[in-house]
């Protein structure tokens, strides 16, 4: 569970995450997680592991999408940067 100022914020359930908003903005935490089973998994990540995942996610996707930009007909009139710009 994530409590904050003694009130329950989430109940967290199997695959559930938290930290993203902290590792992401360098804010400091929202709330204190509170252990309720004896059956807990977790695995961690420092900030620049989760940086350099989402900073590869991103890229992938936007190639992905611009590669499906590029298919559109209509579109290939438009320049590399703007087909970026709409990925």
């Amino acid at each position: 569970d994530m409590v904050h100022g003694g009130k329950l914020v989430k109940q967290f359930g199997p695959h559930d995450f938290f930290g993203e908003l902290e590792m992401m903005y360098q804010q400091p935490k929202t709330g204190d997680l509170v252990v309720t089973s004896d059956t807990l998994k977790t695995f961690a990540l420092d900030r620049n592991a989760y940086r350099q995942l989402m900073t590869g996610t991103f890229i992938r996707k936007r190639r992905m999408y611009e590669g499906f930009l590029k298919k559109v007909d209509f579109l290939r009139c438009m320049s590399h940067k703007e087909l970026l710009h709409l990925a």
